[in-house]
């Protein structure tokens, strides 16, 4: 059997990062609809990947942009009340 490098606190701590992920981007995504509807227009949507919240297709590094857009607008990302930085945005923005 092989041995994991995390333990089952890391991983509840990973899942509740991706759901507080999750949440904010929704409310990031409510934010900026039109923009980012305008956005994409311009940009051209042709890909093989949606972005959280909208269901036209584009390339993985547009749809990555949108959602680390979306997910930090909102300033609600991580619960990291005490500092100036969100890393999930970015992270989970990559990883996704």
């Amino acid at each position: 059997m092989k041995k994991s490098y995390f333990d089952e606190a890391d991983s509840k701590q990973v899942s509740r990062c991706l759901l507080d992920y999750l949440g904010s981007t929704n409310a990031g995504v409510y934010l900026l609809r039109e923009r980012i509807n305008s956005m994409v227009d311009f940009l051209g949507s042709r890909g093989l990947v949606s972005p959280i919240g909208f269901d036209k297709r584009l390339s993985l590094e547009t749809a990555a942009f949108i959602n680390g857009l979306t997910s930090h607008v909102a300033e609600m990302d991580d619960g990291v009340r005490f500092g100036m930085i969100h890393p999930g945005a970015p992270v989970f923005s990559s990883l996704l």
